[in-house]
């Protein structure tokens, strides 16, 4: 087990979560995954600067000890900054990346997803939201039974948007020669409430006990750990992170599907 701790260092466990001990020298790491053939290979993300900040993909053959470069020259510019690299089970040398567009002298914030190979060539994922700059996607898990991506949403912090609301959306295409075929599927939606602002509504990871299951967290009022059986389309939830939800509030009623309006 290896996790990256942003800003400061990288740990590491033998024993299942029990122990950790420091890997390497502090990096500001934003996002870790460990290859699935070879334990010691672990490609990662890094922020260079704190605001309006360039980042890169890096690549470790040595468990985290030493780094190198993980994008092509060919790129005008590494993607900033990166929230979570996930490599596909069913095919090893793809990897999609969830994060924030820009790069040197700009600090453009539109929501960006990205498709990589092992050989550190990247490439822009069509975003389930196109170009709006107030929803960005968040979080990304992978159900290799079905070979489906999903994603989900994030209101940037003082925009608040009822008709969208927090949707979780799915593409089996994911693969798709040309990411211009790439198509997203909106799957359910919590609707926002008017204290909403700046939510997240992400996906977490696929298994447990079910090997179906699907796992998601939302925060702010509606905050809480969720599950579906049922390929997203509804949920329960299964645990509170704070005491109460909202006045009025009935979190699990609020889940609909399928989502129109769009």
């Amino acid at each position: 087990v290896a996790q990256a701790e942003s800003a400061t260092r990288l740990y590491k466990s033998g024993d299942a979560g029990r122990r950790w001990e420091v890997v390497g020298t502090p990096r500001n790491l934003t996002a870790l995954a460990v290859d699935f053939e070879n334990p010691n290979v672990l490609y990662a993300a890094e922020q260079l600067q704190t605001y309006c900040a360039t980042a890169q993909f890096l690549r470790s053959a040595d468990g985290g000890v030493t780094w190198s470069k993980f994008y092509s020259e060919r790129q005008q510019y590494p993607p900033q900054p990166i929230a979570q690299i996930l490599i596909n089970p069913n095919n090893p040398n793809e990897f999609y990346a969830v994060g924030l567009s820009g790069g040197s002298g700009r600090c453009s914030n539109y929501p960006v997803l990205w498709r990589g190979d092992r050989q550190g060539n990247w490439e822009r994922m069509p975003s389930p939201f196109g170009d709006k700059f107030y929803l960005f996607p968040a979080g990304l898990a992978f159900d290799s039974t079905t070979n489906t991506l999903y994603t989900g949403t994030e209101v940037a912090y003082g925009y608040y948007s009822p008709r969208e609301g927090l949707t979780m959306w799915a593409t089996t295409n994911a693969s798709a020669t040309t990411p211009s075929l790439i198509t997203w599927t909106p799957v359910s939606r919590l609707d926002v409430s008017p204290w909403g602002w700046g939510e997240t509504f992400r996906p977490l990871a696929i298994g447990g006990r079910s090997p179906t299951a699907l796992y998601a967290y939302t925060n702010g009022w509606d905050g809480g750990l969720w599950k579906s059986t049922d390929k997203g389309k509804t949920w329960s939830l299964i645990r509170l992170p704070v005491p109460h939800i909202g006045p009025g509030t009935d979190a699990v009623n609020r889940w609909t599907s399928p989502v129109t309006g769009h």
